[in-house]
């Protein structure tokens, strides 16, 4: 009993203080590899489990990825049907402007073909007087 005494006092103080002594053992065994039950596994098993582990959490990682992209698809989805829909009003906007600009383009045909050159002096005159006031107005803003 006073050999063993002795050792102890020769290793130093205990690392392990409060631990009891068969608990060190365990956690001892844990950290070189084996099972703390006692039982003891070899070191591929311990990476093997550390593995399996590992890839779980990056299974985790990758689903709350795909989940992510999923919502992101979905976002994309909804932006690019409300575009169609807007590009589908403008294109009827732009049509019916269009047809209205192709109907004055006939009256004003018609009326230079029945007018003579009266018609047309008034025309130019009027075209004159818009771009007059369109460049005044803007010359007077800047």
């Amino acid at each position: 009993v006073v050999s063993s005494s002795r050792a102890a006092q020769r290793r130093g103080p205990c690392v392990h203080r409060g631990v009891r002594p068969h608990m060190r053992h365990r956690d001892n065994m844990a950290y070189r590899g084996g099972h703390a039950g006692g039982r003891s596994f070899g070191n591929g098993d311990t990476s093997q489990n550390l593995m399996e582990l590992e890839n779980n959490r990056r299974i985790g990682v990758l689903g709350d990825q795909v989940a992510q992209l999923k919502a992101i698809s979905r976002d994309i989805h909804d932006e690019v049907e409300s575009q169609t829909t807007l590009l589908d009003k403008m294109d009827d906007q732009m049509g019916g402007a269009s047809d209205m600009l192709n109907r004055t383009m006939q009256k004003l045909d018609t009326m230079l073909k029945t007018g003579g050159m009266k018609n047309m002096l008034y025309l130019i005159g009027f075209v004159v007087l818009v771009f007059l006031i369109i460049w005044y107005t803007m010359k007077m803003s800047s």
